[in-house]
């Protein structure tokens, strides 16, 4: 076999072992998640029985002999528990959740809590999962609470069960020997993060793999966590192995053989050069026998030469007897040359062609002065001068002149080289004197040198004025902008011009947004959108000098290239002044609140929207506010939101038919509350009327 074939082979072979390899890994991993699936199986049919043997009790009325009990009294009642292998602790509690009688070891302080607190039936601790079920008498009236502490039994097992809520809030760790403290810690973590059903991860060395279950009724999420075998473990390894050392001892062989096989192709060369050799002698002595024929060969050309020359001397008397043509009258063409001058010139000696002038029409000598200006004559004059040698004694000077000159001269750069401005701007934080400067350089293109910038009011549906440089000071109060604006349009895409004609200067509302002397002067004004870094703006320059808008496509594009480098400083800039403005109003919140309301309501005009408020009878706590709104959230659909109006008040914009999975969630809290509860557009559609602090 080749070594080409023995390579192929040796391929074949060890992706043949890896492929086994993995399809073994892939068995294993299927084969625990199965019997994890029927462990949580068996789990939740005993979750079951339990369930079912506390509701049989309860209709029998086997509990109503512990009732009578005094608090703390007959606290070994075993009967309690239906499930001793599950369950680790029952305990049956009053009312005031005192404990009346118990099978087992009592609630800590800490379950107590928590199964006085929350009203679910699944309670998970750190350490167990709690079971709540309330019994009632034969009327349906509610007596006692019966507690189980469900802990089953892992222990010398090499599997690990946890339990989480759906919030993720809590993990209860059910194995007692196979995780430590900070491995449960650690283990809590990889398990929140977990959706799929099945997922592996490394502890500490150790492959495990992670089988996930999900509860929706119970809310309640159990994990099995089974360690995997090593690497060593699995009879493909040591399969893989064996493949890649016969393949290597395979290929050694191969080319062990390929090493014989050259000095066979080397014999074979001696072999053809020997042949060669051979004909070569056949083709000397061929050759050595014609030498030995070459008297007779000249005989026969003798003979030949005696023949022609009889041919020969036939032929001329032939030609003797044969009368003379007569000779043919020669074509004589005279060829006139034509006349030329020439010149013999030196090989030593360059001579220069002689200078012609340009001959211009009246259309090229007009361009040509037109371009060259007086300004351009001047330097082309200054450059053709010889260089004036510089003055001793004061060289430096003049040097340092020079160079202020000419930095003064360059001090504003044209439209395209803006790096230095936006070096300077974001290099810390954005000032009004660095917004200035950097804006005045789209002004110098424009060639205005005032300018305001107007930011998008969603309350009042308006661009309002957040900035001005060069212009009155009033304008921040009076110069406005609407979305759909009749007296200064707006609505352009990138870049629009509006020519400020008399009959505009004498319209009212023109007058209102502009002070008088301003705006006589004003020519127009050039409006630029901008619409980057999550901004909607306006920015304004106002012409007094230009008088109409710019037509060459490349400033525009480089002024929009510029304006959309500056939108982030501007955002920063505006993010900065939000900042530095007094907290805590009671208008800001309201029209917060309001902008809140309002994103939500335009996402929902597809139906009916409804605002419902929800007014509690005392203020809630950070913790109950952050869960009742994530318990809400939850229940939201796209486009639906909550917004925490105070902690009193909370309001829900919402579809038709969510209220009352809504009220649900918020009757959770355990505290009194009354609803509002309105359809927007139908009695107002103001929604300052909803926002009530």
């Amino acid at each position: 076999m080749s070594l080409l074939g023995r390579y192929l082979v040796s391929l074949a072979l060890i992706a043949v072992a890896g492929i086994a390899w993995f399809g073994e890994r892939f068995v294993v991993r299927q084969r625990v998640a199965a019997l994890a699936e029927l462990r949580l199986d068996r789990f939740q049919a005993d979750l079951n029985a339990v369930d079912a043997a506390v509701a049989r009790s309860n209709a029998n009325g086997d509990y109503f002999r512990f009732l009578g009990a005094r608090p703390g009294k007959d606290n070994d009642a075993v009967l309690l528990n239906p499930r001793n292998d599950l369950v680790e602790s029952a305990v049956l509690l009053d009312r005031n959740f005192m404990t009346v009688a118990r099978s087992g070891r009592d609630l800590t302080a800490d379950e107590r809590g928590i199964s006085k607190r929350y009203q679910q039936k699944n309670l998970i601790t750190d350490t167990a999962l709690i079971r709540k079920f309330i019994l009632t008498d034969f009327d349906g009236k509610g007596l006692a609470h019966l507690v189980l502490v469900v802990r089953p039994d892992l222990k010398n097992s090499h599997a690990s069960l946890f339990a989480l809520p759906y919030d993720l809030s809590t993990t209860a760790a059910f194995s007692r020997d196979n995780f430590n403290k900070d491995e449960k810690k650690l283990v809590s973590v990889l398990l929140a993060a977990q959706s799929d059903r099945l997922r592996e991860f490394t502890i500490r060395g150790q492959r495990l793999a992670s089988v996930r279950r999900a509860l929706m009724p119970e809310n309640l999420i159990l994990y099995e966590v089974n360690p995997l075998p090593p690497v060593y473990a699995y009879f493909s390894t040591y399969l893989l192995i064996l493949v890649i050392l016969g393949s290597l001892l395979f290929l050694w062989r191969g080319f062990a053989a390929q090493r014989y096989t050259r000095r066979e192709l080397s014999e074979r060369t001696l072999h053809g050069f020997k042949s060669a050799l051979g004909a070569r002698e056949q083709q000397i002595g061929v050759l050595a026998r014609l030498t030995e024929s070459d008297n007779s060969i000249k005989e026969k050309l003798v003979a030949s030469v005696d023949k022609e020359a009889e041919i020969e001397e036939r032929l001329s008397q032939a030609r003797a007897e044969k009368p003379a043509a007569a000779e043919p009258t020669p074509l004589v063409i005279d060829i006139m040359p034509e006349r030329r001058q020439f010149r013999f010139m030196n090989p030593a000696r360059v001579v220069a062609a002689a200078p012609q002038a340009d001959r211009l029409n009246e259309g090229e000598r007009k361009l040509r002065e037109k371009a060259f200006s007086t300004e351009l004559r001047g330097l082309m004059d200054e450059l053709a001068k010889p260089a004036t040698p510089a003055p001793v004694g004061g060289g430096e000077g003049d040097l340092i002149r020079e160079i202020e000159a000419f930095e003064t001269a360059h001090q504003y750069p044209p439209i395209d080289q803006y790096l230095y401005y936006l070096n300077e701007l974001y290099f810390d934080d954005v000032t009004p004197a660095e917004l200035a400067e950097a804006l005045r350089v789209a002004g110098d293109a424009v060639q205005s040198q005032s300018f305001a910038l107007l930011l998008y009011d969603a309350a009042g549906a308006y661009f309002k004025t957040a900035f001005v440089h060069a212009a009155p000071e009033s304008l921040r109060q009076t110069f406005f902008l609407l979305v759909r604006d009749t007296v200064i349009p707006n609505d352009f895409a990138d870049y629009g011009y509006v020519t400020a004609t008399a009959q505009l200067k004498k319209n009212p509302y023109f007058r209102k947004r502009l002070p008088p002397e301003f705006g006589e002067a004003l020519k127009g004004v050039h409006v630029f959108s901008i619409s980057e870094s999550y901004l909607r703006a306006r920015i304004v320059f106002f012409d007094t000098a230009r008088g109409g808008e710019i037509a060459d496509a490349g400033v525009l594009s480089s002024i929009r290239a510029y304006l959309r480098q500056l939108a982030p400083a501007v955002h920063m800039y505006i993010a900065d002044q939000a900042s530095m403005a007094a907290t805590g109003d009671a208008r800001n919140l309201a029209v917060w609140s309001v902008k809140e309301l309002r994103e939500s309501i335009r996402r929902l005009e597809d139906g009916a929207t409804w605002i419902s408020q929800y007014v509690f009878e005392s203020g809630l706590k950070l913790d109950e506010q952050l869960s009742l709104m994530s318990d809400i959230g939850r229940t939201l659909e796209s486009g639906e939101k909550v917004v925490m109006l105070s902690p009193t008040r909370i309001a829900v914009v919402h579809r038709q038919g969510a209220a009352k999975l809504i009220e649900e969630r918020v009757g959770r809290v355990g505290k009194k509350f009354i609803v509002k509860e309105s359809e927007f557009g139908k009695t107002s559609r103001n929604l300052y009327t909803f926002a009530e602090f």
